[in-house]
């Protein structure tokens, strides 16, 4: 019987105990991705021994390495108080949730307290997951258009087998805000601006662990620093002096607010953006920057969790 590409259904779930595999279900099954990908990623070692008059005998599979990629349209859950579902896939990329407000996820750096998730994907009656896995997450957006974010997890691989998808997922209704009638500010300065990619830059691991049959532990962040690309419109000095800012190395606050329906909202911030980059080019007859800034942390925290947070605000 042939499978169907597009009948798929993902289920990302946080992990109790880190590398141990999370049971997920129809309540775990409510992100609505796109480009849904899974695959192994399991290297072969060859046995090319003498006395096989130069054959080779069945190689042997090395650790149980897996990899998987999807995106979601930013959105949020509809709920007052209450974080999306695909929240969780944030929470894999190096995130926790603040302690002082329910709504908002900073930087978790200690890889003993990080976050990892077990992801099942099911393909029109066959089941693929990876368990201990840990991500990177890229948003891009273009004006007038959904904001889209990519996730790229590594982990643990585990051999699909026959299973029906869960009966009865119930996913969020509301509908992805466009980059419209939005915020994208550079302190008091606001670009115009066609398109943006914000990339946390993320470098993943995956702990080796000789008393598992995957030979592995559990994945783990190395935090990367997280960058922003986007095209401004070039403007007079007395504007923003955009190239007066970078050669001084002066930082500014950014700040994105997307969407305006009560608990419907997605906002990223960055305390301390630098400008690390400013090159001049073109859009459409006009001069622009290809501006790339990246996001700093407060050297008086020292903590490195609060360079960049998102936040879904429960009202406007």
């Amino acid at each position: 019987m042939a499978l169907a590409n597009r009948r798929k259904w993902i289920a990302v779930k946080l992990e109790g105990t880190k590398g141990t595999i999370a049971t997920v279900a129809a309540a775990d099954a409510k992100i609505l991705a796109y480009d849904v990908d899974i695959q192994p990623s399991v290297e072969f070692e060859q046995r090319e021994a003498a006395g096989f008059g130069g054959g080779t005998a069945s190689a042997v599979p090395g650790t149980h390495l897996g990899r998987a990629t999807f995106s979601v349209m930013v959105r949020g859950s509809g709920t007052t108080d209450t974080l999306p579902a695909w929240h969780t896939c944030l929470l894999a990329c190096g995130f926790k949730v603040d302690d002082g407000d329910a709504t908002k996820l900073i930087r978790q750096n200690s890889i003993a307290t990080q976050k990892t998730v077990t992801i099942g994907v099911w393909m029109d009656g066959k089941r693929k997951s990876l368990h201990g896995a840990v991500g990177n997450v890229t948003f891009s957006g273009t004006v007038g258009q959904m904001v889209r974010a990519q996730f790229e997890f590594v982990g643990i691989y585990n051999v699909a087998t026959d299973e029906t998808r869960p009966a009865e997922i119930a996913h969020e209704a509301t509908i992805p805000p466009r980059f419209a009638s939005s915020v994208f500010s550079f302190g008091a300065y606001v670009p115009a601006i066609s398109q943006f990619e914000i990339n946390l830059n993320n470098q993943t691991e995956v702990i080796p662990g000789h008393t598992t049959a995957s030979g592995l532990a559990y994945g783990f962040v190395t935090m990367g620093i997280p960058t922003l690309s986007c095209d401004p419109l070039q403007t007079l000095v007395a504007t923003e002096d955009i190239e007066g800012k970078w050669i001084a190395g002066t930082e500014v606050v950014f700040a994105m607010e997307l969407g305006s329906a009560a608990n419907n909202e997605f906002e990223i911030d960055g305390p301390q953006l630098q400008y690390i980059n400013p090159q001049a080019g073109d859009r459409n007859g006009l001069s622009i920057y290809q501006l790339e800034a990246q996001f700093n942390s407060s050297i008086t925290n020292g903590d490195g969790e609060d360079d960049i947070s998102f936040s879904f605000p429960s009202t406007t």
